[in-house]
């Protein structure tokens, strides 16, 4: 059967935190790339505040760009990631002020998943590769980190459902 909603930029958004939040690999990776740069340039400060003080000149005015910049770059990554999520939606054809057309219908072992007069995808069983769920969103993992969103709260119960059982039938590969 095929269930239609609507899904836009709000929806993209819940996924991308949907996707952080599903394993502690992803998380901790996510917070190192937000904030791993800012800690390292802060630790080498500190190591240059004891290096100009036991008289490494040389050293300090060497790797005080460094620092500084890695600060930079550390700060700079949580105040751009706005931008960028923004800017990722974008680049698949979504435009943020209005929603998409989407369909999602489960035929035998085929899930088919299309925006409407755009695009379709038919994905045997076997092709997922894995699955997060949380309260609002439910991702279908097609690669490592690519994946199908499906917002719960856009779709019908039965819709949910009928995935579900999709996810259960045999085929499944090993992780992505």
């Amino acid at each position: 059967m095929r269930y239609d909603y609507r899904s836009g930029f709000d929806h993209f958004k819940r996924a991308q935190q949907t996707y952080v939040r599903s394993s502690g690999r992803r998380r901790f990776f996510f917070h190192m790339q937000i904030w791993g740069l800012f800690t390292l340039g802060l630790l080498t400060l500190v190591v240059l505040g004891v290096l100009k003080s036991s008289g490494h000149d040389v050293v300090f005015a060497t790797l005080m760009p460094l620092a500084v910049g890695a600060m930079a770059g550390g700060a700079v990554c949580p105040l751009m990631r706005p931008w960028t999520v923004r800017r990722t939606y974008r680049l698949y054809g979504g435009d943020s002020k209005v929603p998409r057309h989407i369909y999602v219908a489960v035929e035998g072992d085929v899930l088919i998943s299309g925006i409407e007069g755009k695009s379709e995808g038919r994905f045997q069983r076997g092709s997922i590769c894995e699955t997060a769920e949380d309260d609002s969103m439910l991702l279908l993992f097609v690669g490592k980190k690519r994946f199908l969103y499906l917002p719960k709260a856009e779709m019908p119960e039965t819709a949910l459902g009928d995935i579900h059982g999709w996810l259960r039938l045999p085929g499944a590969p090993d992780k992505c």
